[in-house]
């Protein structure tokens, strides 16, 4: 049986996808401005935090087989 999402786990993911925008959105910032290199370092915060974001979530939607639920 598939169980709702409590209320806390969604707003959890709802801070780590809006955590992950803020340095996203500062990189397309630093683009439109015609940052150039400048942007580099930006570009690399925004993957970083993607990535930590989609691991984060991996883990909480994954759920083993035959475990606890």
């Amino acid at each position: 049986m598939n169980q709702p999402i409590p209320t806390i786990l969604l707003l959890a993911g709802i801070a780590l996808l809006i955590s992950a925008m803020i340095p996203t959105l500062q990189w397309i910032s630093c683009t439109h401005h015609g940052g150039g290199i400048a942007c580099s370092p930006l570009a690399g915060d925004a993957r970083d935090t993607w990535a930590g974001v989609s691991t984060v979530l991996l883990g909480i939607a994954y759920q083993p087989r035959g475990g606890q639920r």
